[in-house]
C-alpha cells in the first residue's frame, strides 16, 4: 500500500514542542500507531492555530518525511533537539523480500531553517 491510502488517524500524539514559523506559534507533535502485523509507525506533525481551529502545516516539511515506518524489534530513534532545532531519526526502507520495513543503518536529519524542516 502506498503511504497515501493508509489512515494514520489513530495515532496518538506523545510529544509536542512550540516552533515560531513567521511569527506565528506552531505545534511540532510526534505521534505512534500501530495497524498490526508486526508494523509500527510514528508520525511527525506541525500543527498551527488559524481562526480558533487547529490544522496542519504539510509546507512545514519540506520533504516527506512526516511517516516513519518499522518493525516492531527496530527502533525509530524519532528525537527532537531543541538547541540545535533539528529532527532525527533511522531510516527504514521497504524490504519486497522479506515483506516488511527494515533498517538501512541510516540516519535522516531534518533542520529547522526558520520557516520549515529540510534535509540536511
Amino acid at each position: 500500500l502506498l503511504q497515501q491510502e493508509i489512515d494514520y488517524t489513530d495515532s496518538e500524539i506523545y510529544e509536542v514542542y512550540g516552533l515560531w514559523i513567521n511569527k506565528q506559534k506552531h505545534y511540532l507533535t510526534f505521534a505512534w500507531g500501530t495497524h498490526g502485523s508486526g508494523q509500527q509507525h510514528q508520525l511527525i506533525k506541525i500543527y498551527r492555530l488559524n481562526g480558533g481551529q487547529l490544522e496542519g502545516c504539510p509546507e512545514c516539511i519540506k520533504q516527506n518525511y512526516t511517516i516513519i515506518q518499522y518493525q516492531r524489534g527496530d527502533t525509530s530513534n524519532l528525537r527532537y533537539d531543541p538547541e540545535n532545532q533539528t529532527i532525527s531519526f533511522n531510516k527504514f526502507m521497504w524490504n519486497d523480500k522479506e515483506g516488511y520495513y527494515t533498517p538501512t543503518g541510516e540516519t535522516i536529519q531534518l533542520k529547522f531553517t526558520g520557516t520549515m524542516f529540510e534535509r540536511q
